[in-house]
């Protein structure tokens, strides 16, 4: 326990100490106290001693845990040191040798309940946040449980305070949901921003947006704040206590807060700055030399490396040189150079992320294109998105729509549900600049609908549901359903429920989204003009009818049609048109609609 206080302990030395503790008879001698100490040095010494004899003894520690009388004698210092240690070793190892056991249930259920009797002073509780996973074996519902244990004490943070929350949940994809607006409040308040240092105003900026947080207010504020380090406080040494992944992220965020932060002379400078502090830290790691080093410097950055520069900070300056590009913005003055070298090498490199991406979700993929195709939908080939190097693998046939698919590595886990993140909704933002309609399925959502003890037709009503609520796929055809909507071979009309003068054209709904789902046009719609019939939905009797422009008239009933058009009638479980059983059927090309086809006058 003292030897690290006094200077470097040999590998040789620690093996035999170490073996002698791990003796179960020692070990039963050892206090509570005793075991914390231990578990401080273990954590002191960690990257000076062989990996296994840390491994060995700090594992018998964790072992000691599953005893409840041992468990129960720990308080919060003991544990917190235990955590640290584990931690430790979790850094070091590899993942093949970190397999989950019940010596990791046994710490976080220790935790959990220390956390939940308020154990832990906020100095702990925020240690604690930072240092999690403990041994990398992951607790979202322990994790849940520290955030809430500073949940009432966010009101006298400190900024470092807000600094180390907001990272902590960052590094570990957990919601700031639950404390979101108590953290808000007391950003705004007097002293607290002006407090900030640049590096942890820099790490609540980007903690805020890739959490996908929209507030005006708050990312003016905090840009203006961190303008102020720069020029005012810190000078050039703010750059250099940020990583070039970090500084991606600012640039990131810049393009992320575009539409909620003012735009001035100081700003453009920063993000000017930005730019060439990257591309200076990318140059001096050989970058741009090839494609092949490149790779390697983003792959050895996912190992720990000092460059800092992984997978995700690639999207990031992507998505920043499409959000140029697409938003017709101004280069920062200056970085031309430095923006083209941009434009060269990172492109390539997120086509072969999205690729990577793509591959773990093909079977979800192509189950998907399957369900959609029984449906009747029509998919083209797999497209490339404009020079973001993101590939649609779902479009459908004849239209600018298409469907993604998004895993937990876009989302932020929150108490009740997972949260889209801030690159994920970029990435949305950037497909609607280039004109397309992405509907958005989570891979878990799906293997939900999908699963063995549910009803098939529920993956089905769910894409019909999405698709019914895309307006502009009118003109695209599909093919004859066959589950959804039941063939009848004469069209049934249903009986009238009352009559048909009694249902006033004012009571269409005032948001047509409310029942079908239809965006609101802009301009006027040539075909919607000729047609005489249009389907509206009556609040008053709960059903549909049909109303003639012309003439005024409401009828219960379908309107008659012109041949190759056809009255059929289907299951009336098609959402949004759910209670609509009568739909229209073009025998010659197959299309189906609800609305009534343009008739003869």
């Amino acid at each position: 326990v003292s030897k690290p206080h006094a200077g470097k302990i040999s590998g040789n030395l620690f093996r035999s100490l170490s073996w002698q503790l791990t003796r179960l008879d020692v070990l039963e001698a050892c206090s509570a106290t005793t075991l914390g100490q231990l578990a401080r040095a273990y954590e002191k010494v960690a990257e000076e001693i062989p990996l296994q004899a840390l491994r060995t003894a700090v594992f018998s520690i964790l072992e000691r845990l599953k005893l409840p009388r041992i468990a129960l004698s720990l308080g919060g210092d003991e544990i917190l040191d235990i955590a640290l240690a584990a931690t430790a070793v979790g850094k070091l190892c590899p993942k093949k040798d970190l397999e989950s056991s019940d010596r990791h249930e046994a710490l976080h259920a220790r935790l959990d309940a220390l956390t939940t009797n308020n154990a832990f002073s906020q100095e702990n509780l925020l240690q604690l946040i930072n240092c999690y996973p403990f041994g990398m074996q992951r607790n979202s519902r322990v994790f849940g449980t520290l955030v809430a244990g500073l949940s009432n004490s966010i009101s006298s943070f400190s900024g470092v305070h807000i600094s180390m929350l907001v990272d902590g949940c960052g590094k570990n994809r957990i919601s700031l949901d639950p404390v979101e607006e108590v953290l808000k409040t007391r950003l705004s308040e007097d002293g607290v921003l002006e407090s900030l240092s640049g590096h942890e105003c820099a790490t609540i900026l980007c903690g805020f947006s890739t959490q996908g947080v929209k507030d005006n207010p708050l990312y003016n504020a905090l840009f203006q704040r961190l303008i102020a380090a720069r020029i005012h406080t810190e000078g050039a040494n703010l750059f250099s206590t940020l990583s070039a992944g970090q500084c991606a992220e600012l640039l990131w965020s810049m393009a992320f807060t575009a539409p909620d932060i003012l735009e001035t002379q100081d700003l453009k400078i920063f993000e000017q700055e930005l730019v060439g502090e990257v591309h200076r830290r990318l140059l001096d790691a050989d970058f741009f030399s090839s494609s092949a080093k490149a790779k390697e410097l983003v792959a050895s950055a996912a190992r720990g490396g000092e460059l800092g520069f992984q997978d995700v900070h690639v999207d990031m300056m992507n998505q920043y040189l499409q959000w140029l590009k697409l938003s017709e913005r101004p280069t920062p003055q200056g970085s031309c150079t430095q923006i083209k070298q941009f434009q060269s090498a990172l492109p390539p490199l997120s086509r072969d992320i999205n690729a990577k991406r793509l591959a773990e979700s093909a079977s979800i993929i192509q189950d998907l294109k399957s369900v959609l195709q029984e449906l009747g939908v029509q998919i083209d080939q797999a497209v490339t998105a404009g020079d973001t190097g993101y590939t649609l693998p779902l479009l459908v046939k004849g239209s600018q729509v298409g469907f993604d698919v998004y895993d937990r590595r876009h989302c932020f886990e929150g108490a009740v549900a997972f949260k889209l993140d801030g690159t994920w909704k970029m990435r949305m933002c950037l497909m609607e600049l280039l004109g397309f309609h992405i509907l958005q399925i989570g891979r878990d959502q799906w293997e939900d609908l999908r699963g063995k003890d549910t009803d098939p037709q529920q993956a089905k009503d769910f894409l019909a549901g999405l698709l019914g609520k895309i307006s502009d796929l009118k003109h695209v055809r599909f093919n004859e359903p066959q589950p959804l909507l039941q063939e009848e071979p004469e069209a049934v009309l249903p009986e009238s429920p009352g009559s048909e003068a009694d249902e006033p054209v004012d009571s269409v709904p005032s948001n047509p989204k409310k029942h079908h789902g239809k965006r609101k046009s802009k301009g006027k719609d040539p075909e919607k003009e000729k047609r005489l019939w249009s389907l509206h939905y009556s609040d008053k009797k709960e059903m549909w009818f049909y109303y003639n422009s012309v003439t005024k008239e409401k009828s219960w009933k379908p309107p008659k049609v012109d041949k190759p058009w056809v009255v059929k009638t289907g299951s009336g479980s098609h959402r949004p048109y759910k209670g609509l059983k009568n739909y229209y059927y073009n025998q010659d090309t197959k299309q189906v609609q609800y609305e009534p086809p343009i008739l003869k006058g």
